[in-house]
């Protein structure tokens, strides 16, 4: 007697190492996951053929309903010469899984280790191993700004001249090597250098080269730049993509990084009466951001079946690897956040020390892994995700950084924010308390 085959576990299940309950149209598990559930394709064997013979040929559908074709031998038999394997016949000639990887897909990578990440604990970082997958900066969650009460102390006076002085070394480090903690080195290297940005880093090197001689031009050709921009993004917003959001905000950012804390008084008025256009772009940046298809898994602005044809071609690109598909959606998105909490900081910063309080505009999750952002590759990148916790969490509570993780692990960029909601002492105190070998952690300029 020939055995029965039994029909094997569907894709999620059998990359993700689960039991499959192989339910029809989809398993439980997918279900309840809500991820695409489909199952191998099986060979009709001959016998099955012979059982509907004289009838319609009923056929099982990719989502398991039957549907009948018209085909049959009027002869009411089925000689060995005319069987043949109809799913040859039913399966397209060209399907978009020939595009994708021969490696399991991401999302289904340890997807159950991913549930940490979504919703990670706000006491504190979470030490689970990170998948190589999307879920955990792209979840609509990541896009929402906390207004939570925070226990910050009050800035002390050393917290002026330290943000400052350390704002204003970025800004020469991007100069420099192309990069600082918050302009990626990729994040303009496929597309190039934006019409902003290019002026923005014209004033830095002429903000540099500054001496008492040349002052008042320097700061003409500042304000000239700064004034440029204002005219040309005057009312566009709405027509700009989430790209041309980032370069528009990230140039007035720098324009007044270098002007609110300058020695000239009418640079800072100027730079003074920019600080609501700069908080309108950041807001119109931030929307922009959770309402793209590429940096949000919201379901109301992502149309899962066409996304996933979308990386499937463009993960093609890359022999089916998704790692520099991912690396460049983390690296735009990651951008957009560091962005908005270092604008905002500065100019709660600059506002406190001009009279004594500001307004908290919130906080937002960015990545505190220093390696991650570090990292100058796609293969470097997803190393570095696979390996530990990205350390992905809420800018204003992220005080849990003290006890559970090492000062040299955090990103510079988080040391930074560390340093203006706590203090430089208890900051120094904690890189000291978790040194290794290499030493202790740089961090003042």
């Amino acid at each position: 007697m020939r055995s029965t085959k039994q029909s094997k576990a569907c894709g999620a299940c059998t990359s993700g190492k689960r039991r499959c309950d192989k339910a029809q149209p989809m398993c439980g598990r997918c279900d309840e996951k809500g991820i695409e559930c489909r199952y191998p394709p099986t060979k009709r064997r001959k016998n099955q053929l012979h059982a509907i013979r004289g009838h319609g040929l009923n056929e099982s559908s990719v989502d398991g309903t039957p549907r009948t074709s018209g085909l049959a031998n009027p002869e009411g038999q089925t000689p060995d010469d005319l069987l043949f394997d109809l799913d040859h016949w039913i399966d397209p000639v060209v399907t978009w899984n020939d595009l994708l990887p021969s490696q399991p897909p991401l999302d289904y990578i340890n997807a159950d280790a991913s549930k940490e990440l979504i919703h990670p604990d706000t006491a504190g970082p979470s030490t689970n191993t990170a998948p190589l997958t999307s879920s955990w900066f792209r979840h609509p969650g990541s896009w929402t700004i906390s207004h939570t009460p925070s226990t910050i102390p009050c800035f002390s006076s050393a917290v002026f001249s330290d943000y400052s002085r350390n704002l204003e070394a970025w800004l020469c480090q991007w100069v420099a090597n192309g990069h600082n903690p918050f302009i990626h080195r990729q994040l303009y290297a496929d597309s190039g250098l934006p019409q902003p940005m290019r002026d923005a880093y014209a004033s830095i090197t002429v903000h540099s080269s500054k001496t008492r001689h040349n002052e008042a031009m320097v700061y003409q050709i500042m304000e000239a730049n700064a004034a440029t921009l204002l005219d040309s993004h005057c009312g566009v917003g709405t027509f700009l993509d989430t790209r041309q959001h980032l370069a528009r905000t990230q140039a007035l950012l720098i324009h007044l990084a270098l002007s609110l804390f300058s020695p000239s008084i009418g640079a800072r008025a100027q730079a003074e009466r920019n600080i609501p256009t700069f908080m309108a772009w950041a807001e119109q940046l931030w929307e922009a951001a959770s309402q793209d298809p590429d940096l949000s898994d919201n379901p109301r602005v992502r149309d899962s079946e066409s996304k996933l044809q979308e990386d499937a071609v463009a993960d093609a690109m890359f022999d089916g690897d998704p790692a520099p598909r991912l690396w460049r959606v983390w690296v735009l998105a990651e951008s957009i956040r560091r962005t908005w909490v270092l604008g905002t900081m500065t100019m709660g910063v600059y506002l406190t020390q001009k009279q004594g309080w500001c307004e908290c505009n919130g906080g937002a999750k960015f990545t505190m892994r220093s390696d991650i952002w570090a990292a100058e590759s796609a293969l470097r990148w997803s190393q570095a995700v696979r390996k530990q916790d990205p350390l992905f969490s809420m800018s204003l509570e992220c005080g849990g950084l003290f006890a559970n993780t090492k000062a040299a692990a955090v990103d510079e960029f988080a040391r930074h924010l560390l340093t203006v909601m706590y203090g430089l002492e208890r900051v120094e105190s904690w890189a000291a308390r978790t040194a290794g070998e290499e030493g202790m952690v740089k961090l003042v300029c």
